[in-house]
């Protein structure tokens, strides 16, 4: 298919995975806020048990389902993986003021939210490559991750909310079955709604005598610019993983652990940092496409650079005494960080056969999340436990972004 030919029909398919995405993160950061009410309302749970059952387990079972949805995103489609994911989070949703009181029926309530996201959070490369233009690739892919971080930012603010007027911990988190129903409506609409022919296979990497699937994920595995794009999305979703745990105990702790400027002004740093996140996740195709003609190197190695300048910079005091600047740093910080995984998928999305975006999407989240994500926070307990102060975590976030910087170099662009 020639440029030209793509069906309108797809803008409704970008809008439809715009909110899919956001009640599926939405479904991710929900419980954040509730711990400490959770911890008081489930049965012998401890603050630190609470945690890893509504947040770690989650974040577990969402890597394995997103390598697992990579293989149905190639099978089935994206829209059919939508419709299975939003159900299993409704369902879910519903469980968790019955059984949610109990470890193991939290845990079962989060195993099914945790495989209902985690297919929708690897579907970006798919569903650009096979509905989008290569020139438009990069807006679908960028947002996406203006979705991830739309729907935190909406869970952030409208579950707690619901638990200050219902004073019930478990039915503000049922809020997401009734949202899931959006979701589900415009899918089905898609699923039967004007069939829009699929763009025809990218051919790069694929040699004319094997063309099969399993030939041409192994030769996306042996192509080292596939791990040089896994390593740039890797580490990023460690950084912001740091960068979210860091924020809220840095501004608002007592000292020597942070600044000491209490809960409300660590509650709107995050919030404002995660806002431009948002608008950075969705102005970075913009610009790999408007400002560098489509090449994602340029684009993934700004946001690191930038990112870690602005990241060590929060540290100085002549930043950190004045409540403004410091919070003009970390929007600074969040809004590079936010340019990095979506150009990483964007380049999955232009690069390969179109037959195996869905497994690499799939390949992307799962260590993305399971090694990148999981050994931030762990480093981060570490280094918090040895210092007590976060100099150390700042250095580390700042040093792992000058990585990037450095392995995002070596990212080159498909050769037509």
């Amino acid at each position: 298919m020639t440029d030209t030919n793509y069906s309108s029909f797809r803008w409704y398919i970008f809008i439809t995975m715009i909110i899919v995405t956001a009640t599926t993160s939405m479904s991710m950061i929900s419980p954040a806020p509730l711990i400490p009410a959770l911890s008081q309302v489930m049965v012998n749970v401890d603050p630190g048990q609470v945690t890893w059952v509504t947040m770690g387990i989650f974040n577990f079972f969402l890597a394995v389902a997103a390598m697992l949805g990579g293989f149905l995103l190639d099978k089935l489609g994206s829209i059919k993986v939508f419709i299975g994911g939003l159900i299993l989070i409704m369902i879910g949703a519903f469980l968790i003021p019955v059984i949610g009181s109990t470890y193991w029926g939290m845990m079962f309530c989060r195993l099914l939210e945790g495989f209902g996201t985690g297919p929708v959070m690897a579907a970006a490369p798919a569903i650009a490559a096979s509905y989008f233009p290569m020139k438009e690739r990069s807006i679908v892919t960028g947002a996406q991750g203006f979705s991830v971080a739309l729907g935190i930012i909406v869970g952030l603010q409208v579950v707690p909310r619901l638990f200050a007027s219902s004073g019930n911990a478990f039915t503000s988190l049922r809020i997401l079955a009734p949202v899931t129903i959006i979701g589900l409506i415009l899918s089905i609409i898609a699923l039967f709604g004007p069939k829009i022919e699929q763009a025809a296979p990218v051919a790069a990497n694929a040699g004319s005598d094997d063309t099969g699937t399993k030939a041409l994920f192994k030769k996306a595995l042996l192509n080292p610019m596939t791990w040089v794009a896994i390593a740039c999305f890797t580490l990023m979703s460690g950084i912001f993983q740091q960068f979210n745990s860091i924020i809220p105990s840095y501004v608002g702790a007592a000292a020597p652990l942070g600044l000491g400027m209490g809960e409300i002004a660590a509650g709107n740093a995050a919030t404002y940092a995660t806002i431009f996140f948002c608008i950075g996740s969705f102005a970075s195709g913009f610009i790999c496409e408007k400002l560098f003609k489509g090449s994602a190197r340029p684009v993934i190695a700004t946001g690191f650079l930038v990112g870690a300048i602005f990241a060590f910079s929060s540290k100085f005091s002549f930043v950190s005494s004045s409540f403004g600047l410091l919070v003009t740093v970390l929007i600074i910080t969040g809004f590079f960080y936010s340019w990095v995984n979506p150009q990483a998928q964007g380049y999955i999305a232009k690069n390969y056969p179109q037959e195996i975006t869905g497994k690499l999407g799939g390949l992307f989240m799962f260590i993305g999340i399971l090694i990148g994500s999981t050994i931030a926070i762990w480093v981060l307990g570490k280094v918090l436990s040895a210092t007590g102060n976060y100099m150390m975590p700042i250095n580390i976030m700042a040093g792992l972004c000058i990585v990037g910087f450095i392995v995002s170099l070596f990212l080159k662009p498909k050769k037509d």
